[in-house]
């Protein structure tokens, strides 16, 4: 599996709705970290930063394939982040990777970008340090109480 359609698949358990940066960058840490190996990855080089883990060329990927009409990148005024999310034909071509992948690593996928997409910013970074400490070392987030991470399936 190539960068692109792991990004791709990672996307495609929120169907059409969107994604932060915070949680784009996120998903693809935690997958590309726990079963890169499993996926021909890991396909970025996430280093710590403010707010955890983070890859520029996380947004490099996304504009590749928002360029070739897979993902569009949407801007709320109300909100200082803008959100990504697959077009129906980035969601047909995600589904369609994400289904090729053996069951539980299908599964350790849904659950880890339910986990992300529903968890607040504040607890998804707080997460990810309880797990990987190292993440933390340039943090500018408070790290007191984590909720716990991992989802089922790992």
């Amino acid at each position: 599996m190539n960068r692109d359609e792991f990004v791709l698949a990672a996307m495609a358990p929120a169907g059409t709705a969107g994604f932060s940066r915070v949680q784009i960058q996120k998903a693809l840490f935690l997958l590309d970290r726990n079963i890169g190996e499993l996926i021909g990855g890991p396909h970025f080089d996430f280093k710590p930063y403010h707010y955890g883990p983070f890859d520029p060329e996380v947004y490099r990927a996304l504009e590749d394939l928002e360029r070739d009409g897979l993902i569009t990148t949407s801007r709320d005024p109300a909100k200082p982040s803008p959100m990504y999310a697959l077009t129906p034909a980035g969601l047909v071509k995600g589904r369609k990777e994400l289904n090729g992948l053996e069951q539980r690593v299908q599964d350790f996928i849904r659950n880890t970008v339910h986990f992300v997409r529903t968890v607040s910013f504040t607890d998804l970074v707080r997460a990810i340090y309880r797990e990987y400490p190292e993440m933390a070392e340039n943090s500018v987030v408070d790290r007191r109480e984590p909720v716990a991470y991992p989802p089922e399936s790992r």
